[in-house]
């Protein structure tokens, strides 16, 4: 069935309309189920609900989240469960759509404080711990290496991932050393490289060098949010993924800015 709708716009849209007309009969049967579920639970002393966890809706793209969050919203509120959906960022920034659910935002990890050169301690050690769980940590030369991707993943656990496996491409076997892990950098830097508009540097070094409470929200903010160009943290500030700061366009609006400051 996923097939069929990524190959096939007319499908997914026949879909689409058979759902929404017969939506109140899928309700009810699924919530039937439900409470089935639930009663079986309570009498096994194994817990007291169900609670569903929705990933991937935040990777929605605009018009499928309005549909999703907004339009058809009636068929969330529906299920009679305890549900955790995954929204995307541009659903908060954006405007309050958000009403009918309860809005949590879950930052990235915050390694450092913004402008900081020193990692913080206990965040750095959870996400020692999440590398030594995926993998040995004696396949790198040394621990200021593992810390070196640790940082440049800017507290996303899925670019973290994405440069250990990078990295390990580049090692062929060998221990990973510090320009393996500049590849794999680099290698990830290239990937957001091609997502990236020439006048969202300038913009992305006026938020790194502003204060904290300074996020401009507008059209190309939430589309940077949305790519992981620009990371959001605790207390809702804003900071250019690390990666993207390595880019040449990125450091030329850098110098730019700095010229000008000292003008």
């Amino acid at each position: 069935m996923q097939s069929a709708i990524k190959l096939n716009s007319s499908y997914k849209e026949e879909v689409r309309r058979i759902v929404r007309n017969t939506f109140a009969e899928f309700a009810e049967a699924f919530n039937s189920l439900i409470h089935h579920v639930e009663d079986r639970v309570r009498e096994a002393s194994l817990g007291q609900r169900v609670l569903f966890i929705v990933d991937g809706t935040d990777r929605l793209r605009k018009e499928d989240a309005d549909d999703f969050f907004i339009h058809d919203v009636y068929q969330l509120l529906s299920i009679e469960t305890n549900i955790i959906y995954c929204a995307p960022i541009g659903l908060l920034t954006e405007r309050s759509v958000l009403h009918s659910f309860e809005p949590f935002r879950l930052p990235m990890i915050k390694i450092k404080e913004k402008g900081a050169r020193e990692a913080l301690a206990p965040p750095m050690e959870k996400l020692r711990e999440l590398v030594a769980n995926r993998m040995s940590p004696e396949l790198f030369e040394n621990q200021p290496t593992m810390d070196y991707l640790i940082e440049y993943s800017g507290g996303h656990v899925r670019d973290l991932i994405r440069l250990l496996r990078y990295a390990l491409r580049a090692a062929q076997g060998r221990l990973i050393t510090r320009e393996m892990a500049d590849e794999a950098i680099r290698q990830l830097a290239t990937e957001y490289r091609r997502l990236i508009q020439q006048d969202d540097y300038q913009v992305l070094v006026e938020i790194d060098r502003a204060a904290d409470d300074f996020a401009p929200i507008s059209d190309n903010t939430r589309r940077m949010l949305y790519d992981l160009i620009l990371l959001e943290y605790n207390a809702y500030w804003w900071q250019s993924h690390p990666v993207v700061r390595t880019l040449p366009g990125y450091q030329r609006a850098l110098e730019q800015a700095n010229r000008q400051a000292t003008l």
